[in-house]
């Protein structure tokens, strides 16, 4: 649909920045940075599309891109790729949620450049709910929702908080749909968030055998979280399903500055594991 609505020359894709490891700390990232700035300025690049991995979602959003699809990237290479979008001169929104991107970026005032379909097409946020983005009530009652009809059938990550405390370890988290299919985790793959089941149901496979169904109120990817490991198995959404991706860095932190609510988040994991052993 963008393509309808705006020249090639308005749109570029940004690939993955990735620095050899004995140049990590040097200044060529940022040069790189500044170039492409510079380029997009120059050229007055409207919309700049890429994607990125569920753990890193929130890392973007906050620098301004914004989720759009209705349906995420199976990437055999990559993995599970959510796609998103920068509307680059677009100040107004960078002010909005406060990101750090609107010191650097130009502002071009009356004469900026923002697509006419950006309000039609991105403004819903396709299938992402961003933490970072929308109030705080709003997205706890959308997880509420999801685990209150479970209460008493099925362990919580989130019992015994308060609203507050709920809000707090949710923090930078985001709620994905995904399709049937979608391969979620990969195993081998490096990132270390956990994730809750708020519905439908997802596969557990190893070497593609069957491990274990997921339903709603279940955790997964916890044990390269705790172990601080690779992903041990590849999980696959086996119908439409509804996921919470909580924040690694959010959780990590909180064990130093909020021990009561990391404490209470982490018992009702172990309940959850334990609980999972004692089923088989």
């Amino acid at each position: 649909p963008f393509l309808a609505e705006l020249p090639l020359e308005a749109i570029a894709v940004g690939e993955r920045g990735m620095v050899k490891p004995d140049m990590r700390g040097s200044p060529l990232f940022r040069e790189l940075g500044q170039f492409s700035s510079a380029f997009v300025q120059e050229e007055r690049i409207q919309l700049i599309f890429g994607a990125c991995e569920p753990h890193l979602l929130s890392l973007y959003v906050g620098q301004g891109m914004r989720t759009f699809s209705k349906q995420n990237i199976n990437s055999t290479e990559a993995g599970y790729l959510i796609p998103i979008v920068s509307v680059v001169e677009d100040i107004e929104y960078l002010r909005r949620i406060g990101a750090r991107t609107v010191d650097t970026a130009k502002d071009w005032g009356e004469d900026a450049r923002i697509p006419d379909c950006v309000d039609r097409l991105i403004t819903n946020g396709g299938n992402v709910m961003s933490q970072r983005l929308i109030e705080s009530g709003a997205y706890l009652d959308e997880v509420h929702s999801a685990l209150e009809p479970l209460a008493g059938k099925q362990l919580s990550a989130l019992d015994g908080l308060t609203e507050d405390e709920a809000a707090r370890a949710l923090g930078k988290s985001n709620i994905i749909e995904c399709q049937g299919g979608d391969q979620i985790l990969k195993k081998g793959g490096v990132a270390r968030n956990m994730f809750v089941v708020l519905e439908g149901n997802l596969e557990v496979r190893d070497q593609g055998a069957l491990v274990r169904v997921l339903s709603p109120g279940e955790i997964f990817g916890e044990m390269a979280f705790l172990l601080e490991q690779p992903r041990a198995a590849d999980v696959y959404a086996a119908n439409n399903a509804r996921i919470l991706s909580l924040s690694e860095g959010t959780l990590r932190k909180s064990i130093s500055t909020d021990p009561e609510v990391a404490a209470t988040l982490l018992l009702n994991i172990s309940k959850i594991l334990c609980k999972r052993v004692l089923e088989g």
